[in-house]
Order: C-alpha cells, then structure tokens, then sequence
C-alpha cells in the first residue's frame, strides 16, 4: 500500500514539473467592473492569475499549458459575457507595450 502510494505521488509531481505558466492580455472592451472579470476569469479551469487593469482595459491571465490554451481562455472570457478585442502572447504583448512607451506623447522629450 505504502509502495503504491508513493508511485502515485512520484507520477502526480512528474506531470505537474512539465506545465510551463503561460502570461497573456487580453482587451476588453466592455467589462463593468474589475472584481467581476478578475473573477469571471479565475473561474476558468487551468487559470491562475487574473489582473485587470480598468484605465486600459487590458486583463492579464497567467494560465498552466498542461490544462488549457488560449482558444479556451478566450471562450472562458467570451461566454463570461465579456468582449475580447485583442488576445496577444506574453512576448507579443511585452513588445506592443515597449512599442508604445516610444510611441507615447509623454514620454517624448520637449
């Protein structure tokens, strides 16, 4: 029995090293309030972070690869009633943000 147990603890940890978490953002455009969509996306089966920013509308998902992917996420959010306006990767999305900071009116120098 001891033995068995041990062998199914050993197979348990070896499946859960192999998930990598994945980071992505998503923009959405018609959400009322921050605790909702958090929320609504926590609730989504593999996610395990859930941040929304209000003032730019972007969510981020932190989600484990070994139990769900981006369409699922998406649909999650989706049929959360929640419009998703664009869905991008954690490498994307941190180029799009250097992008802008360059881009940004603020940040020019006078």
């Amino acid at each position: 029995m001891k033995r068995t147990t041990l062998l199914f603890l050993a197979i348990l940890m070896a499946l859960t090293i192999g998930a990598k978490p994945v980071k992505t953002r998503l923009k959405i455009s018609n959400a009322s309030s921050k605790s909702k969509i958090e929320y609504a996306a926590r609730h989504i089966y593999g996610v395990t972070q859930a941040s929304y920013d209000a003032s730019t509308r972007i969510l981020v998902v932190t989600y484990d690869n070994k139990k769900t992917n981006t369409s699922k996420v998406r649909a999650g959010i989706k049929k959360a009633g929640y419009a998703i306006g664009s869905f991008a990767t954690q490498k994307s999305a941190i180029q799009q943000g250097q992008k802008s900071e360059r881009t940004s009116p603020a940040t020019k120098s006078k």
